[in-house]
């Protein structure tokens, strides 16, 4: 019997919950945790269990980011008149 110290159900939710639906969450995950993005595959199929070290890391990861402040992107500012050649001299 093989023992989880993270289910892939909760492996998969806490990958969403982190990165989102888009794309390479994957492997951000792998890059932030130093494994390869082969594993974290696996440990979402079921195919790999996760070790208790790294399933500790994962949820640390959830706490950092559910404790992060939430920024919105900054436009960036125009001015409103261009200046005059006068202006840069």
């Amino acid at each position: 019997m093989t023992h989880y110290h993270m289910s892939p159900k909760e492996f998969r939710t806490a990958l969403e919950d982190l990165y989102g639906l888009k794309p390479g969450g994957q492997e951000k995950l792998a890059e932030e945790i130093g494994v390869h993005a082969t594993t974290v595959s696996r440990w979402a199929t079921g195919a790999v269990p996760i070790r208790k070290q790294t399933a500790q890391q994962i949820r640390a990861l959830l706490k950092a980011k559910k404790k992060a402040p939430v920024t919105k992107p900054v436009a960036a500012s125009t001015p409103a008149v261009k200046p005059s050649m006068a202006d840069m001299l």
